[in-house]
């Protein structure tokens, strides 16, 4: 990645009642891709209005120019995108005041060169070109591809003027969740696409199995993702795999003839899901008064699509002046999440500061909230964009006993950047639980009482102490089940009860740390006097109907009125 050697040059224009701005600092071009680049800057401050950025093809800045005009207090960043790959480029940035006749600050000017034009990648499924799960990112262009017979998998794919190019990659997952990532360097004006297949037990069983026979979509609920580059500059989309199986992908792009640059260029990239990218899987914090760090680059949107805004999947929680249902007043692109609980009540704030790295140079948002990962009331808004270079504190809010909040992170426009965050205890002691405990349920099943119970995160727990009781007043201890000690995903935990009594049965679970000190308690009950009962309707925890091969945690409606959740 090149970087610039800023030099400062005399390019003041002086006119009448305008007062000539600070010259801007910390000029760096950086994200340099084959086709786009950005230029980054920080303004003097002063009287600046704006900040022009030039980029040209010669360095008298006449030739070959793009320009930018953008508010100092919104962006430190200008993105420059249809470039040529293996070129030199100039560029130049002022500080403007639009005072009297307007006037610009003395610039700063430097050079840099895109990267050698990619190599080609593979037009043919057969010859699918591998991507390494976690690994560098692959630049790529569908100038020159075609479509193949039986390639139109998605139903875009029409006869017409416009012709389709496909080109295909394939990679191995090595978790349960994997994360497309594409960063798009140009518009190609007309509809781009994407589709994944799989799995395949072997390379060589994804490559004989195309056109696609012999594996299912697997990206967008079994369809295609269609117009991915009309959102964001940068597009990312999760979807569940099997570890160690192999996965084809597809980037169709259509070509009408109108545009000189119709063909798709950018670069793609895969990745394993991170655990907290979904509320469920929040990562705890577990300190106050530390700085932590934290990113969302090759995180996607976790309900699916941009601009699916309920994050809880609960229609029934609804942020001020929102659509109903939805959790934030933003796009979600690819959002991270943390959590911490409190052991006494008190008031707290969060810092958030040290944006910086962002692929495209828009920046950040976040959200504070209270409740669980399926009931969400918002606290707190940051600045949206949060841009690189800005730090916030979130006004103070409190937190009862017990209570849980939860942080989410989001890209603006689909940006991936670096950040810090800090938790900040203002009226007490930074007494936090150590495991965030999520469900706790118990189901009869072949005459015993298994109970279920979830955490979304750990630090410094030991163990779990599980008490029956038939009266809820009195308790009797019948286990013990060792904690993880540490974590940072979503975890289930599970006691069979063989020796309860015919009746109502409660159940108390106890959470102890490595000190010895009980942290938190949950109570849940069965009636063990219901004998049969027929299974009416079955429920996922988003209230949608299930078949008979869905895996989770399932809701059951009985014919007496009864309700449940297992865990299938």
């Amino acid at each position: 990645m090149a970087l610039l050697v800023p030099i400062a040059t005399s390019y003041s224009v002086l006119a009448a009642g305008c007062v000539t701005p600070a010259t801007p600092t910390a000029v760096t071009a950086t994200d340099i891709n084959p086709w786009d680049a950005q230029v980054n800057y920080s303004s003097g401050g002063g009287t600046t209005t704006a900040i022009y950025t030039e980029v040209c093809t010669n360095n008298t800045f006449t030739a070959g120019c793009q320009t930018t005009l953008l508010s100092p207090t919104t962006s430190k960043t200008s993105r420059f995108e249809n470039l040529a790959c293996n070129t030199t480029y100039a560029y130049r940035v002022r500080a403007y005041n639009d005072a009297g006749a307007g006037c610009f600050s003395p610039a700063v000017t430097g050079t840099f060169t895109t990267p050698a034009c990619p190599a080609s990648v593979s037009n043919s499924c057969s010859g699918a070109t591998t991507l390494t799960n976690g690994g560098a990112t692959r630049c790529f262009t569908t100038s020159g591809a075609t479509t193949e017979t039986g390639e139109g998998v998605c139903g875009s794919l029409t006869s017409g003027i416009c012709s389709w190019e496909t080109v295909w990659f394939k990679f191995q997952a090595t978790t349960t969740e994997s994360t497309i990532t594409l960063n798009r360097s140009n518009n190609s004006y007309f509809q781009t696409d994407l589709v994944a297949f799989g799995p395949y037990a072997s390379s060589a069983a994804a490559s004989s199995a195309c056109m696609p026979s012999g594996g299912s979509i697997v990206t967008n609920s079994g369809s295609c993702v269609t117009d991915f580059d009309d959102y964001d500059p940068l597009y990312s989309i999760s979807f569940a795999t099997v570890a160690n199986q192999w996965y084809l992908i597809q980037v169709i792009n259509e070509d009408c003839g109108v545009y000189s640059d119709e063909d798709y260029q950018g670069c793609i990239q895969v990745d394993p899901t991170p655990s907290n990218n979904k509320p469920s899987g929040s990562s705890l914090i577990d300190e106050c008064g530390t700085t932590f760090n934290g990113t969302n680059k090759g995180y996607s949107p976790s309900n699916i699509m941009p601009g699916n805004e309920n994050l809880d999947g609960n229609a029934g929680t609804t942020c001020a002046g929102c659509t109903a249902g939805d959790n934030v007043p933003y796009v979600v692109n690819n959002d991270s999440w943390f959590n911490f609980c409190a052991t006494s009540t008190g008031n707290w704030s969060v810092d958030f500061e040290g944006i910086s790295n962002c692929i495209n140079g828009s920046g950040l948002q976040m959200t504070i909230f209270r409740g669980t990962p399926t009931n969400l009331t918002t606290i707190w808004n940051a600045g949206s964009p949060s841009i690189e270079g800005s730090s916030q504190t979130s006004s103070a809010f409190t937190v009862n006993t017990g209570e849980c909040i939860y942080m989410v992170v989001d890209g603006f426009a689909g940006d991936q950047c670096d950040y810090q965050y800090q938790l900040n205890n203002l009226t007490t002691p930074c007494n936090l639980l150590p495991v965030d405990l999520g469900d706790f349920f118990v189901v009869n099943i072949e005459n015993k009482n298994k109970l279920v119970w979830t955490t979304y995160g750990e630090s410094n727990s030991d163990y779990f102490l599980v008490e029956r009781s038939v009266d809820g007043i009195s308790w009797r201890s019948i286990g013990q089940v060792e904690a993880a000690h540490e974590s940072t995903g979503y975890l289930t935990y599970s006691m069979l009860d063989a020796n309860y009594v015919k009746g109502m049965n409660y159940y108390r679970l106890s959470q102890f740390d490595i000190d010895g000190q009980k942290q938190l308690e949950k109570i849940t009950q069965v009636d063990n006097s219901a004998g049969n009962d027929e299974i009416l309707e079955e429920y996922n925890l988003l209230g949608q109907k299930i078949d008979a091969g869905y895996r989770g945690i399932v809701i059951r409606i009985f014919k007496s009125g009864r309700m449940d959740k297992i865990v299938k």
